[in-house]
C-alpha cells in the first residue's frame, strides 16, 4: 500500500479551508463600513474587485483544495458577518436587493477562484 502525502495534505486542507477563509472574512468584513456596503449594492459593485489583490491571489491559490465550495454561500457569509460586523449582516438579512447582490457576488467569487471569468457587476 502506498502512502501519498500530497493527497493527505490536500484532504486536510479541504477540511480546514472553510475555517481559514472564515477567519480572513471576519477580519476583512469587520472593517467594511455600512455606507460603503450600501453603495456597493446600489451601484452593483463587483465584490471581487473590492478585495485586495493579495486576498484574490490567496483564494485562487487555495481554491483547488476547497472542493465544490458549496459552503461559500450567503448563509455562511451572514453567519460569519454577524460576529464581526452586525450592522453589515443586518443590511443583507433585511434588504432583499442586498441579499440578491450578495448571492450573485459569492457565485462570481467562486467562479473567479476556479479561474472562470464572469461579470457580477461593474
Amino acid at each position: 500500500m502506498s502512502f501519498d502525502l500530497k493527497d493527505l495534505l490536500r484532504g486536510a486542507l479541504a477540511e480546514y479551508i472553510p475555517d481559514m477563509v472564515k477567519g480572513g472574512m471576519k477580519e476583512y468584513l469587520g472593517k467594511v463600513i455600512f455606507a460603503d456596503a450600501i453603495e456597493w449594492v446600489s451601484n452593483d459593485k463587483n465584490l471581487w474587485e473590492v478585495f485586495p489583490v493579495k486576498y484574490q491571489k490567496l483564494l485562487q491559490e487555495y481554491a483547488p483544495n476547497m472542493g465544490d465550495m458549496e459552503w461559500l454561500n450567503s448563509e455562511w457569509a451572514m453567519e460569519n458577518t454577524r460576529e464581526s460586523n452586525p450592522s453589515l449582516a443586518s443590511l443583507f438579512l433585511g434588504w432583499p436587493e442586498g441579499r440578491a447582490w450578495l448571492d450573485r457576488q459569492l457565485e462570481d467569487i467562486k467562479n473567479k477562484m476556479r479561474g472562470e471569468e464572469t461579470d457580477a457587476g461593474t
